[in-house]
């Protein structure tokens, strides 16, 4: 700027102060507060401060070079002094003449400069030795604008990257191309405020030209990871998405290869407004590489996005990929896609979609085979149930595996998976059904018990009585505990237990025979009849009985030890059946002599 106005417009700036220069959002230094400039070689008095008017309306005394500030004279030279100040203000914050705008302090100032290097300290080296140069007292003996910029801190790859990207229009193609491509080695090593303010506007104004997109979005991708998702969203996101979908192997490319950096950096909306679409416009293109790409960076993605977003719009596209390719490299690469994404997927889409499509497969190729069986064996072990791994699954690879194209290697892996595969259902099948045994089981079991247990249990009386058709008897205090399966607890005599007596009962009659002891209260424990028939014929006298024979007839002793039971002989002559009339044989619902050995429970 400052050469522009020496050379073309003939003008001294005269208040050159960091005030005058204005940054703008791409980061460009402009020159501005010209309201002092003048004609060069205008005579003027010398510098004299006025108190009582304001600072901004008179020219900084602390820039301006001494011949200025001392003799009045106005001179391009006195712009260069005031840039040395001002590049030492934008390193240490101050001019190296602060005289508050004294003429006096300006002056012990100046020749305090001259004593004490201020500006070693104050800039880096690479720029002291062209600093110095231009602070120097005397006009003639300063260097030229021209010098300064040519010292070393400004003579660097990344200075001159800026200003060929500045002029990058007005370069030839050629050129264009040869400085792209070479530009994504150099952009790392620039600040990142460089970065978002200068490099990014003028790479993405670049791509206007859409033949420089390929070349551009590396460059643009070599810049990305220094941007925080803030930044990226506001500065770069906004001329990029044009970008991603442009209708160009090389860019489709370079957009598939950095999609993990741009997840990375979008967010999960503006990753499915603006990259997703470039992903599925890539499973889609004519070009066989940039399909590979693809598939390479689908599973990454799955495990990003939404589930939904996965089942309607990435897995239709991989299958359309592995249905209509014709090269055999794809059909493989798109099922081992599909094999990476079987761990984002549900198990309804995998039955409804992926299992359809395997068993639709026509080819028969080795590497298409075996890829096959990597997506039955994870399906099989991880997603199937053991049902449709007996029926959709082992059949299939039983069908396949005896294929003659196979190698042996290639039928031993088979063998291996079919193995692995039916271990897993005979031991899953066989815990079920033992599973469901115990459940069928478990309900009866309970019921049985809670029989048992009820307080209102029936006991071998009230039930004879239900099966004999007789209302349910009256059952004496005394004996409301009893049951038929504890006949210890019955109520007895104490003598029955002392003389181990034997007693015959006749579940029929309801009558005992026994020994000299007196058992008619076990007689309590036999309901008789509701009501005798009207007309009984006299009943017949059971034939008498030894206690051992009666006792081995009804299986029934009370208070008789083992060693007294084996020591009685067991009467074999056929026991006498007490007759009955023909309406209690009627009513028992059989003939009487059948229920002498009635056990209600047998």
């Amino acid at each position: 700027a400052l050469q522009f106005l020496h050379g073309d417009a003939r003008l001294v700036h005269s208040n050159l102060v960091p005030a005058s220069i204005l940054i703008d959002a791409r980061g460009d230094w402009k020159l501005g507060g010209l309201g002092f400039a003048c004609a060069a070689g205008t005579a003027g008095g010398a510098y004299e401060h006025d108190y009582r008017m304001p600072a901004g309306t008179q020219p900084a005394l602390d820039y301006q070079a001494p011949e200025r500030a001392l003799e009045g004279a106005v001179q391009p030279a006195g712009d260069v002094f005031a840039l040395g100040c001002v590049t030492v203000a934008a390193h240490s914050g101050a001019s190296p003449i602060a005289s508050n705008n004294d003429l006096g302090a300006y002056r012990s100032e100046l020749a305090r400069m001259d004593r004490v290097d201020r500006v070693a300290a104050a800039v880096p080296d690479a720029l002291a030795a062209a600093v110095r140069a231009v602070l120097v007292r005397a006009p003639a003996q300063r260097a030229s604008l021209a010098q300064f910029q040519g010292c070393a801190y400004f003579d660097n790859v990344l200075v001159a990257t800026l200003r060929f990207l500045e002029t990058l229009v007005e370069q030839p193609a050629g050129q264009k191309a040869a400085f792209l491509r070479g530009l994504p080695r150099v952009l790392p090593q620039f600040p990142p405020r460089v970065v978002r303010r200068t490099l990014l506007p003028r790479l993405l104004g670049a791509a206007d030209d859409r033949s420089l997109v390929p070349l551009v979005l590396p460059a643009v991708f070599a810049v990305v990871p220094q941007l925080s998702p803030g930044d990226f969203a506001a500065h770069a996101l906004p001329g990029l998405a044009p970008l991603l979908t442009a209708d160009h192997p090389q860019a489709a490319a370079a957009v598939l290869e950095h999609i993990a950096l741009l997840q990375e950096k979008c967010s999960a909306d503006d990753f499915a407004a603006h990259v997703l679409p470039a992903l599925y416009a890539a499973l889609l293109s004519v070009h066989p590489p940039v399909q590979t790409r693809a598939l390479q960076a689908a599973p990454a993605v799955a495990r990003a996005i939404a589930a939904r977003e996965l089942r309607e719009g990435l897995l239709p596209r991989v299958q359309h990929v592995y249905a209509k390719a014709s090269l055999l490299e794809h059909k493989v690469r798109a099922l081992a896609c599909l094999h990476q994404l079987l761990p984002s997927l549900d198990r309804t889409t995998i039955v409804d979609k992926i299992l359809p499509q395997l068993r639709r497969t026509k080819t028969r190729e080795p590497a298409v085979v075996m890829a096959m069986l990597a997506m039955y064996e994870e399906l099989g072990l991880n997603h199937l149930d053991r049902r449709l791994v007996a029926t959709d699954v082992l059949p299939v690879l039983w069908a396949q595996s005896v294929d003659d194209r196979l190698q042996p290697a290639q039928f031993d892996r088979f063998m291996h998976v079919v193995a692995r595969l039916s271990d897993r259902v005979q031991t899953e099948h066989r815990r079920h059904l033992g599973s469901a045994r115990a459940a069928d089981v478990q309900p009866a079991a309970v019921a049985a018990a809670s029989i048992d247990a009820h307080p209102g249990a029936v006991d071998d009386a009230a039930f004879e009585a239900i099966v004999r058709g007789r209302s349910q008897p009256h059952t004496p205090a005394a004996a409301s505990d009893w049951a038929w399966d504890a006949p210890a607890l019955a109520p007895q005599p104490a003598a029955a237990s002392s003389q181990g007596m034997r007693v015959e009962v006749d579940l029929m009659s309801g009558n005992g025979s026994g020994g000299d002891d007196d058992f008619g209260t076990f007689a309590s424990f036999i309901p008789p009849p509701k009501s005798p028939p009207a007309k009984q014929p006299a009943k017949q006298p059971a034939m008498s009985l030894r206690p051992a024979a009666a006792a081995a007839r009804t299986g029934l002793q009370f208070g008789a030890s083992p060693a007294a039971a084996s020591a009685v002989p067991v009467l074999r002559q056929k026991p006498l059946v007490p007759a009955v009339t023909r309406a209690a044989q009627k009513h028992a619902g059989g003939k009487a002599a059948d229920l002498g050995d009635f056990d209600p429970f047998a």
